[in-house]
């Protein structure tokens, strides 16, 4: 199994009280214990949500972010770095170059987070710059606080006009209220892929009915849909042994369940 979407940071940042709690030790601790051979580690954020007052990381820029994990890999042969940069850093674009140059894979967005409208064209050169690098974009689609209607799935469609060669994982596929825009982007363009992360109902407002995973399987198939866990925030060894287990319950072939659980992701960033 190759599986996608692991936040990673430092011991203590998101608990000082169970310090080892989000870190790669744990997350390979976890990957070992259920038979993960791969996955895709996130660069911490440099900040999150205003009311996220738990974050305790101590990066002063998102290069240091970035090159915390890059050094910490060096340990974690099986676990792929993403870049997590913010397209309103001026230095997105050098961050996005220089970790791509040291073997990082793909980038992690997180609108809400990041505050940005997607489809703005201010970030015509970040996106620019990803497409012509050729490596994913895992973004955040979903509500998440901050303004929705500035990260709402259906606007990719603007950016993807722009950028056609664009690789995009639209992570929790628009969630409960906007899976159908998600869908709709997933069906016009052949480069994005379904990120099912915290899709089988851990997270309310992520989970997708099993009528939601019928749209997918009959609309793009399975060669586009993407496991991820969400690692730390509500997923665990419980979390991802129900998860594969609930992918084992859609009626699916073997071959197409390890397509969803490691061969597409592996196909991606290859």
């Amino acid at each position: 199994m190759f599986t996608n979407h692991w936040h990673v940071f430092p011991e203590g940042t998101i608990n000082q009280e169970v310090p080892g709690e989000g870190t790669l030790g744990k997350m390979l601790e976890i990957m070992n214990q259920v038979g993960v051979e791969k996955a895709v580690a996130f660069a911490p954020f440099l900040n999150t949500m205003p009311q996220d007052t738990w974050y305790k990381i101590k990066f002063h820029n998102e290069r240091e972010c970035n090159e915390w994990l890059y050094k910490s890999l060096k340990n974690y042969p099986g676990i792929v770095g993403f870049i997590t940069t913010n397209p309103n850093n001026s230095e997105s674009c050098a961050i996005l170059n220089e970790y791509f140059e040291k073997g990082f894979k793909g980038v992690k967005l997180h609108p809400p987070i990041f505050q940005m409208k997607i489809n703005d064209p201010k970030y015509d050169k970040f996106y620019r710059t990803v497409e012509k690098l050729g490596i994913p974009i895992s973004i955040h689609t979903g509500v998440h606080g901050w303004e929705e209607d500035k990260y709402l799935p259906g606007l990719l469609k603007d950016v993807i006009r722009k950028f056609p060669a664009l690789k995009i994982i639209l992570e929790h596929v628009g969630g409960a209220e906007y899976f159908d825009q998600a869908l709709s982007v997933l069906i016009e363009n052949k480069n994005c892929f379904a990120g099912i992360t915290q899709s089988s109902g851990r997270c309310k407002r992520y989970h997708l009915s099993m009528d939601k995973i019928n749209k997918l399987l009959d609309k793009i198939g399975t060669d586009r849909i993407i496991y991820g866990l969400d690692y730390p925030f509500n997923s665990d060894k419980q979390g991802l042994t129900d998860d594969i287990k609930w992918i084992a319950g859609w009626g699916i072939a073997q071959a197409e369940q390890d397509k969803i659980l490691g061969a597409n992701l592996e196909k991606l960033i290859s």
